[in-house]
């Protein structure tokens, strides 16, 4: 995440444009709010993850390590 503008930090996280209401927050409440953005979106990452390994134990255990590399 950017250091400098945190409209442009908020931006990124955002993957998109900020809207003009939020780009009107003070800007540490801008970077807080990017990076309760990142962290939401890590936790779900790491939600998704452990769903696809749950979901790998109804796969024969031979199977898993090449469905693990084709899903990768």
């Amino acid at each position: 995440m950017p250091t400098g503008d945190p409209v442009a930090a908020l931006a990124q996280e955002l993957r998109g444009p900020v809207p003009d209401a939020v780009a009107r927050l003070e800007p540490g409440e801008l970077t807080h709010l990017a990076g309760l953005i990142a962290d939401a979106r890590h936790r779900q990452a790491a939600e998704i993850a452990a769903a696809a390994e749950r979901g790998l134990s109804f796969v024969p255990r031979l199977l898993r390590g090449p469905l693990r590399k084709a899903l990768g």
